[in-house]
């Protein structure tokens, strides 16, 4: 062997045993995961025929509220609040809307509430703007009736809005539609805690309405029911981002095909697929868990640049890059679904205390008078879940609140005329009877 071929060998080995190596890391660094046992983190949908969907009823109702009401008069339904009641613009808005009303409350007795399916996020969700809009309408014709002392009437309609808000929860449109139901059932309980002190019932009323407020389902089921959507929308973003179609019309694509696509190295589907039932598959597991007994995963944090690098060049780079988008949006929802909890048990327990000063003449001493007369069992708070928190003496329910922490009921309470307080200590609930 000669010199030259020698100096050829020396270099060129080297050489080939780093290039090598690198294409081995290459090949290591694009081997996919097996995919994850998401069984039951996938969403359920059975085709539910038109007479029992309340969809299209729904739909018509907005469509003549749009056609019936002025520009003037449908501003005038989505800003009123209460201490800016004007009689006559209610009265006109009121019965120019009597037909969008009485299509909505005939779309409240079908039994289910079914809207089209959601495959991305890029799918159009016009029916939320209608739901919350026809809401607003029905609370206003609550508060007219309240305004009119018709407190029996009041209190009914503002029952049908809590109706429509578990309707729209219930139905698989993910946390958009979760979010407009909680909504649309936050405005019908503060419209009948608003409504109670004044109001003149029966026992046997408030002991109706107390009973059609119990939530049915466990607690939790309908925010499992939107995370469960969200998880196969992320993971249908994976699979078309990985075929190369990210525009918002891919998601309308039913089959895809990875070819030609990102490569393995920049993005691995079932590793993508892992990371997101890791995150989502807790919060459906526990969704009946209050706050402090909850154990969640932290959604990945936005790395800078250095980090974002390092991690493009340990493999699956887009996934990873991709999660730190899309996760964090479904995190403040589980807080969410706690102060439901909260706002469902006082609004229970204000009637369950009026009930009882009607009956004996004075506020009980402690919650647990109220059972089994009035409630099975004192209800949780949906943050600690510890019994909900009652000072007679103040006038007071209140629940600890995300703090977690019980400081006897400060801050302002939950209903005052201007609105919610942000960021309460407590949520307070005041008894104004």
């Amino acid at each position: 062997m000669t010199r030259r071929d020698k100096a050829i060998l020396w270099i060129g080995l080297p050489l080939f045993l780093v290039a090598v190596g690198v294409a081995g890391t290459f090949e290591l660094l694009s081997l996919d995961a097996p995919p994850p046992d998401d069984a039951d983190l996938l969403p359920h949908r059975e085709p539910l025929p038109d007479e029992e969907n309340a969809y299209g009823l729904f739909e018509e109702a907005y469509g003549r509220l749009e056609a019936d009401l002025t520009e003037a008069q449908r501003s005038f339904v989505s800003d009123v609040v209460d201490d800016e009641y004007d009689a006559a613009k209610a009265e006109a808005a009121l019965l120019a809307g009597k037909n969008a009303l009485a299509l909505w409350r005939e779309g409240l007795q079908r039994p289910d509430l079914q809207a089209p399916p959601i495959k991305g996020p890029g799918t159009q969700m016009p029916y939320a703007f209608a739901w919350l809009s026809l809401s607003q309408l029905a609370d206003l014709r609550a508060l007219h009736l309240q305004q009119q002392g018709k407190h029996a009437k009041a209190l009914d309609t503002a029952m049908d809005t809590v109706r429509f808000g578990r309707m729209i929860m219930a139905t698989d449109t993910g946390l958009v539609g979760y979010l407009v139901g909680l909504t649309v059932e936050g405005m019908g309980l503060g419209r009948i805690r608003r409504t109670l002190p004044e109001a003149r019932l029966t026992r046997e009323a408030l002991i109706e309405t107390l009973a059609a407020l119990e939530p049915g389902q466990p607690v939790g089921t309908r925010y499992a029911v939107a995370l469960r959507v969200e998880y196969a929308v992320h993971v249908r973003l994976v699979k078309n981002l990985k075929a190369g179609r990210a525009g918002p019309e891919s998601m309308e694509t039913e089959e895809l095909d990875y070819e030609p696509g990102l490569s393995n190295f920049l993005l691995q589907v079932n590793r993508t697929k892992r990371r997101i039932a890791a995150y989502l598959g807790p919060r459906i597991r526990q969704a009946g868990t209050p706050l402090a007994e909850a154990r969640l995963p932290e959604p990945p944090s936005r790395p800078g640049i250095p980090e974002a690098l390092w991690r493009c060049a340990k493999g699956n780079g887009v996934g990873n890059l991709m999660l730190v988008v899309i996760l964090p949006g479904t995190e403040g929802a589980f807080e969410m679904k706690c102060r439901r909890s909260v706002h469902v048990h006082a609004t229970r327990l204000l009637l369950a205390l009026k009930a009882h000063k009607q009956e004996s003449g004075r506020l009980p001493d402690r919650l647990d008078d109220l059972v089994p007369g009035y409630l099975d069992a004192v209800p949780r708070d949906g943050f600690d879940g510890q019994p909900f928190r009652y000072d007679r003496e103040k006038g007071i329910l209140y629940s600890v609140g995300p703090n977690l922490t019980d400081d006897g009921g400060t801050g302002e309470p939950y209903d005052p005329p201007e609105g919610r307080p942000q960021d309460p200590p407590d949520y307070v609930f005041r008894i104004r009877y």
